[in-house]
């Protein structure tokens, strides 16, 4: 029986192309290590050649692959950039919210320095139960945008998914597709990513 499903890309081992829904005709065999047959709805073009990063205490390092490692990141945390992003790069941001947490937030900044501006601004505020999107750029914030409600809680793991689309950045958080911030800016001008504010940070992963 065929079953329709959305497999999860947030498994640290899990095949990067799996981020598109798929038809599983063997049930769900990646666990008991079955051959999983899919149908892809988009082109995997974008990622002629796949590369990771990951980053730990000591900075951004490239992977040969997709590991498991869980990693205690100091606050705020920036991973550096050399070659920017693309269409079809995926950042993933996974850590804890505290019990008394008030805010959090991601850039992704289009330089290293203090003030550079910011292609996006990802600020979850529990403090008020919302989750806001802008921009920075000439050194003034764009529109706000918001969220619908907000999917994190204090005390919990979080894991979320900035995808690179033509139109903009998709917002995954576990595996409900939260909210799409279109472009304000070339994406291609991203040169780091920084996290901040009340969260236990355990993983930032680009690929």
């Amino acid at each position: 029986m065929d079953t329709s499903r959305v497999c999860n890309p947030l498994s640290p081992c899990g095949d990067p192309s799996l981020f598109y829904r798929c038809r599983c005709r063997h049930g769900a065999g990646i666990l008991q290590k079955h051959k999983l047959e899919f149908q892809r709805r988009h082109s995997l073009s974008p990622w002629p050649q796949l590369r990771t990063w990951e980053t730990g205490t000591q900075g951004a390092r490239p992977q040969p692959g997709l590991s498991g490692c869980t990693f205690s990141m100091s606050m705020p945390h920036k991973t550096l950039l050399a070659d920017g992003i693309r269409v079809g790069t995926v950042m993933r941001i996974r850590g804890v919210v505290p019990d008394q947490a008030g805010r959090f937030y991601v850039n992704l900044l289009c330089g290293e320095e203090p003030g550079s501006e910011a292609a996006l601004h990802f600020n979850p505020r529990l403090d008020e139960s919302s989750v806001v999107f802008n921009s920075l750029e000439h050194g003034a914030w764009g529109r706000e945008e918001r969220g619908p409600g907000i999917p994190f809680q204090r005390g919990q793991p979080f894991d979320v998914l900035l995808i690179t689309t033509d139109e903009g950045f998709k917002v995954v958080v576990g595996d409900l597709e939260y909210h799409h911030f279109r472009h304000r800016m070339p994406p291609t001008r991203v040169r780091a990513v920084e996290v901040g504010g009340d969260l236990q940070l355990e993983l930032v992963k680009i690929f």
